[in-house]
């Protein structure tokens, strides 16, 4: 089995920080957004200036401050999860890190390439924890979306707009017809869906081929089947489609004329 490449660019970072080089951020988002859940000095930031900041005053109060990989584990397209063991005395304190905090974890998300959020945990069992709650939201994502796909199969409007956000955001790729750009409410939506759909007959229909969800995102590749309505041309063609899913509502979609350029956009692939 081959090394993916977001295992291969966290293993980089993670032998930089183990030679006790913390100084580069290459491997960051420009819009980073970085974590440390629970210790002394919980917070978040965001961006790399602030990133590197808060790497300096946090090595700052420590002395002879060492942090070892101890696992790997790769939990999806998006996310590596390392278990680690910190080393080292707070400054003033003089607490041993290892008494207190040695087996803790951190977890990156990467996208295209980058590092676009990063979070470090103090105590390991809160990162399986959050984990564990991070699969059943992608779970709770995925019925969501295929409950809406339902409804539209079904001509449920008011069921299917239901379940959108009133402030939902519609992208339409170049590639995906001619009416393209960005739309934005549940009314607009709403709107460029029905004109959409009048353009066929009365059973045009989606399959769902493939879905995959991570975090609050659910990839779609759907089968479409019907005819034109005034033309009577036949329609077959697969699609890919991106929701993003917020407390119980869909909040963004984005449509693709092929699936291969949802999972490029949004990084999956």
């Amino acid at each position: 089995m081959t090394t993916s490449a977001n295992l291969e660019l966290v293993r980089s970072i993670f032998a930089a920080w183990e030679r006790g080089e913390w100084a580069s951020a290459e491997w960051a988002d420009s819009e980073i957004d970085y974590v440390i859940a629970g210790g002394p000095q919980p917070g978040s930031w965001k961006g790399i200036a602030e990133l590197t900041q808060a790497f300096r005053d946090f090595l700052g109060g420590l002395e002879g401050y060492r942090l070892e990989a101890e696992e790997y584990r790769e939990l999806d397209r998006e996310r590596v999860l390392v278990l680690v063991q910190n080393q080292g005395r707070g400054r003033i304190s003089g607490v041993d890190l290892g008494q207190v905090a040695r087996g803790g974890a951190a977890s990156f998300t990467i996208r295209r390439g980058k590092v676009a959020r990063l979070v470090f945990y103090w105590e390991r069992d809160r990162a399986l924890a959050d984990i564990d709650l991070e699969q059943a939201l992608s779970q709770r994502a995925m019925e969501i979306v295929l409950a809406d796909l339902d409804n539209v199969n079904r001509r449920d409007w008011a069921a299917a707009l239901a379940a959108y956000d009133e402030d939902v955001v519609l992208f339409v790729s170049a590639s995906s017809g001619p009416d393209v750009g960005v739309f934005r409410g549940r009314e607009a939506v709403g709107k460029w869906f029905g004109d959409w759909f009048r353009v066929f007959g009365t059973g045009y229909r989606f399959e769902v081929e493939q879905m995959r969800g991570v975090g609050d995102r659910v990839f779609v590749a759907l089968s479409h089947h019907g005819h034109g309505r005034a033309s009577g041309a036949e329609v077959e063609q697969i699609t890919g489609t991106v929701f993003t899913v917020r407390a119980a509502k869909i909040v963004r979609v984005e449509l693709y004329d092929s699936p291969a350029e949802a999972l490029k956009a949004v990084g999956l692939e």
